[in-house]
């Protein structure tokens, strides 16, 4: 089974997207 490049980078946006969201959400916790 061959990875294509785009879904490795459909993968990456995927993990950005989260990470800047649990970011968030921590930085409102600590802002309280």
């Amino acid at each position: 089974m061959r990875i294509s490049i785009a879904d490795f980078e459909n993968d990456i946006f995927d993990v950005v997207l989260v990470g800047s969201a649990l970011r968030a959400v921590l930085l409102r916790k600590l802002g309280e």
